[in-house]
């Protein structure tokens, strides 16, 4: 298998065509239920992850605006949203960084998402490369019904 490099430029220029970034398909509706649903306690939200901290309408979306690049007008209530690709493409490189820190650490690897069609043959591919580095990998179901692939390096590698 090939592996093709794409420059930085040239992935957000993708990330952007392709609706993955910028101009996305999700309503602005859309990302501000889900601010409050994740407040309301929506498991769906939580992606079965514990709070660990109060959070507010508006530090949540602060949070959103910083690391997503949702619009930033708080009172811009109706349309298309966005997703910075510039953001998107740092946080890959982060995801990167603990990713491979994880496998060489022997670490448990946790994959979730609340895009099961499209990211669950993503993280399906990661738990593959973690399982050749000697990860133990399996699959399992949450209560919610999103798929996720957890894994833990052998303990006898």
């Amino acid at each position: 298998m090939t592996t093709a490099y794409l420059s930085r430029e040239s992935l957000a220029r993708y990330l952007d065509r392709s609706r993955i970034t910028g101009a996305v398909a999700t309503p602005r509706e859309a990302n501000l239920r889900n601010i409050q649903g994740f407040l309301d306690g929506d498991q769906h939200q939580h992606m079965g992850v514990e709070q660990t901290k109060d959070w507010t309408y508006k530090s949540v979306f602060k949070l959103m605006r910083d690391r997503v690049g949702i619009n930033e007008d708080p009172k811009y209530t109706e349309g298309q949203d966005s997703i910075s690709a510039a953001l998107c493409i740092a946080a890959l490189d982060k995801y990167a960084d603990v990713f491979s820190e994880a496998v060489k650490g022997r670490k448990r690897l946790l994959f979730a998402t609340g895009h099961p069609a499209g990211l669950a043959p993503v993280y399906a591919r990661l738990a593959r490369v973690a399982r050749k580095s000697g990860a133990v990998c399996s699959v399992s179901t949450v209560p919610f019904r999103s798929r996720t692939a957890t894994c833990a390096r052998s303990k006898t590698s």
